[in-house]
């Protein structure tokens, strides 16, 4: 499956100004997740926990609020052997451009020898089989400690993709191998892991592409080929891993899924201009109120914000050669982007 750098230009002119309608959440503080959940498993002894006091386990509060969240552990006793345990929301399709967003927190022994154990999350679900066999689903490690940390599945089948891609994060290999963590996976979360930690992760499905961002940066991104369909959110082991003493599992935690209304506007419809396109040191503004002026590059990242009014010129001769989104926000709400080319 090829990704196209389109996809990521449609992510950023598509995710840069949006209104937003709640179709689905969950913070399990209730207690009754169960009513709202259907939770299903497959493999070895692997227990879930809907209404898991993470904070009086000693887990810091999610960094999106709570204390109570869904806990999920997998191969707790010997036999082990490939397992993956998921939860849906009940009875839900969801339609069109959206956002599924949640924390999640991988445990594991620092001091142990290594995890096949991954967080395992998806979208465009239509059905609740396990092993999952439909839709988009991504899984990571916590320790990377497995041959390939990341991992991305279309209708069960696993994708692989060359490590020295620079549009997606690629298979991760784990730190006894010489290829280590590629940008931007390793640069997205504190320390050598992305485990013992929160994270922030957001599946946005957009009409002809998905992408898996974790705080705030893209790991991965493909075409959307899917039918509407339900999310999921997950555990797995993907060989025969146990862990007896109970130090590895995953616990999710501020699950919402929301409708996603575009905002942008062309440049044009707000008398606004850039040029010249491609740029070699300097880029010219020419807009008629105060603005916000911003260049994003193709990892997602502002690289340059200034504030613009009348006519303005940008220095770029410092930003790397390539493509990059021109955002413009002006003071009275209108969002204007255009790609441009920096030579």
């Amino acid at each position: 499956m090829k990704i196209f750098t389109t996809f990521l230009i449609t992510f950023l002119v598509s995710f840069s100004l949006m209104g937003q309608e709640v179709l689905f959440e969950d913070n399990f503080d209730d207690g009754i997740g169960s009513t709202r959940w259907d939770v299903g498993d497959v493999g070895g002894t692997n227990v879930s926990n809907l209404a898991f006091d993470y904070v009086g386990a000693g887990i810091p509060a999610a960094p999106n609020g709570g204390g109570l969240g869904l806990k999920m552990e997998v191969n707790t006793v010997e036999p082990g052997e490939f397992s993956q345990m998921a939860a849906f929301p009940k009875g839900k399709e969801f339609k069109g451009e959206f956002v599924f967003k949640f924390d999640v927190w991988l445990n594991y022994d620092p001091d142990g020898s290594g995890t096949t154990e991954f967080a395992f999350f998806g979208a465009k679900k239509q059905n609740t089989n396990l092993p999952s066999d439909s839709g988009v689903d991504f899984a990571f490690t916590g320790d990377n400690g497995s041959g390939d940390d990341i991992r991305f599945y279309v209708d069960g089948a696993e994708i692989k993709f060359e490590d020295d891609s620079t549009l997606w994060a690629g298979p991760m290999q784990n730190g006894n191998d010489d290829n280590g963590p590629v940008y931007p996976y390793s640069e997205s979360y504190t320390g050598s892991t992305p485990g013992n930690q929160w994270l922030t992760v957001e599946v946005k499905v957009f009409s002809d592409s998905i992408f898996f961002d974790v705080n705030g940066t893209t790991w991965m991104h493909v075409a959307n080929t899917q039918p509407d369909g339900n999310v999921m959110i997950g555990y797995m082991d993907i060989f025969s891993s146990v862990d007896p003493n109970g130090t590895q599992f995953g616990v999710y935690d501020n699950v919402s899924v929301t409708k996603l209304t575009n905002n942008v506007v062309d440049f044009n419809e707000i008398n606004a201009s850039i040029y010249p396109n491609p740029a070699v040191n300097t880029l010219n503004i020419d807009v008629e109120e105060n603005s916000t002026f911003e260049l994003v590059n193709s990892f997602g990242q502002v690289v340059h914000k200034s504030q613009v009014n009348g006519s303005s010129k940008i220095d770029v001769s410092n930003l790397s050669k390539g493509w990059y989104v021109a955002r413009l926000i002006t003071n009275s709400g209108d969002v204007a982007i255009k790609k441009v080319i920096i030579q």
